[in-house]
């Protein structure tokens, strides 16, 4: 796989968990948990309207959710989640790629911990270790039997 700093992966926050040159596997998902009203309300909106929309008119729609999303993250910077609060240091152009990348898919899994879980096992790993990152996605982590 490679060293995980070579694909500029963030390692300080799970340094003495696995040592690093132990670590041959590496998966990153969406979490279901933090991210339920994604599922609820911009699903829907994503799987039957937005994904079926050519791309260059979706980027146009894109404005009418990225314009009021970062407005709102200026206007309260100090919010808790740990998303948004490391979004609301981006600046417009990444905020509205970010809703634009959650609008475009016609297939987006969101994954509760047990799901994810159940994937990686019997798949020949062991030490397998999951965290939950920025409260919206799971960060699986493991070595090769």
């Amino acid at each position: 796989m490679g060293s995980p700093k070579r694909f500029g992966y963030e390692w300080s926050k799970y340094s003495g968990i696995i040592p690093e040159y132990e670590i041959q596997f590496l998966r990153w998902v969406y979490a279901y948990e933090g991210n339920e009203w994604i599922v609820k309300y911009i699903n829907p909106i994503r799987k039957y309207v937005t994904s079926k929309i050519p791309p260059r008119i979706l980027d146009l729609l894109a404005y009418f959710f990225s314009v009021p999303l970062f407005l709102f993250l200026k206007t309260y910077p100090n919010l808790k989640h740990p998303y948004l609060k490391m979004i609301s240091n981006f600046r417009f152009w990444h905020v509205h790629s970010i809703v634009f990348d959650q609008l475009l898919p016609e297939i987006a899994n969101y994954w509760k911990k047990e799901e994810v879980l159940s994937l990686l096992e019997g798949k020949g790993l062991k030490d397998i270790k999951i965290f939950h990152t920025n409260s919206n996605s799971w960060t699986a982590l493991g070595i090769k039997e």
